[in-house]
């Protein structure tokens, strides 16, 4: 049986984004461990690991109002460096939702992201793109394919097989 993937999301309690990220896993099932940085803090090494990963231009929240108050100084002549000494100080400067699933990252909250992160990365859905044991004919596979693609974008299309084998649809004549 394969292992599940460990899930973390890190963020500020209270922040909007924050809480449609956590609905959104809610919703859908996804266990996962919350780490509220403003109240926990955040490791330099971990922060550091992040920035290697995704850069620190992508995890510095230049939106926020927090960023938005700072020094003209402060602001001017950003290094990865200076951004990460700004970030570890003020936790509200990163961005939000970071949300690590089994080792990868993925900054601030777009569904389709996420939806990608968990539904396409599925053992059902690797199996169907490797092939499936138990199918004979690559069409077959390919209509497997297809169902698993239908899925990722949640377009649950009824029949789809039957599309897919007898040349039915909405777009075709019967």
């Amino acid at each position: 049986m394969a292992k599940a993937k460990a899930v973390t999301i890190y963020g500020i309690k209270n922040c909007d984004t924050m809480k449609k990220a956590r609905s959104w896993l809610d919703a859908r099932g996804v266990v996962y461990a919350f780490h509220d940085y403003k109240a926990a803090g955040i490791e330099r090494g971990m922060l550091e690991a992040w920035v290697r990963e995704v850069s620190w231009e992508t995890l510095l929240n230049r939106a926020g109002t927090t960023f938005r108050k700072l020094a003209e100084n402060d602001k001017n002549g950003l290094t990865e460096r200076k951004a990460v000494t700004l970030m570890l100080d003020q936790p509200s400067m990163i961005k939000r939702p970071v949300l690590d699933v089994g080792g990868k990252l993925l900054v601030g909250f777009k569904p389709d992201l996420y939806e990608r992160a968990f539904v396409r990365g599925s053992r059902l859905c690797r199996r169907l793109r490797q092939g499936f044991a138990g199918v004979g004919s690559s069409r077959m596979r390919g209509a497997y394919a297809q169902s698993c693609t239908i899925w990722a974008t949640r377009r649950v299309v009824p029949g789809w097989f039957r599309w897919w084998t007898y040349g039915e649809g909405p777009d075709r004549e019967r």
